[in-house]
């Protein structure tokens, strides 16, 4: 590439990416060799200062949060998400088996009172009589 291409498309464009998608879009249609040139655009723009690498999005330094965001945007979580899934699924079997032997496993009579029936103190004759017991 010449100096003064070079100068016309970095003066052009403020970020790299219009560079290169206008560089392949333009290759393509003239059907080059598009790796070959991207290539090539590649070398170009490392020469530069203002394009070697991508501007800063904001004038503020970058924080923990911006790492941990940018590591999370590099997980492939069509792999990852199912594989959670299955893990929580997992988890939450195993806790809902072990929960349910241990109800299982209790007297289901240790809370029950005496069997006899006593009727309310105050009773102003709303309900019956009990029925006699059977011999």
């Amino acid at each position: 590439m010449s100096a003064r291409w070079r100068r016309a498309i970095t003066t052009c464009f403020s970020a790299p990416v219009y560079i290169r998608g206008s560089v392949r879009t333009y290759a393509a249609l003239l059907k080059l060799d598009v790796v070959k040139i991207m290539a090539s655009l590649d070398g170009e723009l490392s020469k530069t200062d203002r394009h070697h690498d991508h501007p800063p999005l904001t004038d503020q330094p970058r924080s923990a949060l911006d790492w941990l965001m940018y590591q999370m945007s590099r997980v492939n979580w069509t792999l990852v998400l199912p594989t959670l899934i299955i893990g929580v699924l997992l988890v939450g079997g195993y806790w809902t088996v072990r929960i349910w032997r241990n109800q299982k496993a209790k007297d289901p009579l240790t809370n029950l009172g005496p069997g006899t029936y006593k009727p309310p103190a105050r009773s102003g004759g709303e309900t019956l009589p009990l029925p006699p017991a059977r011999r």
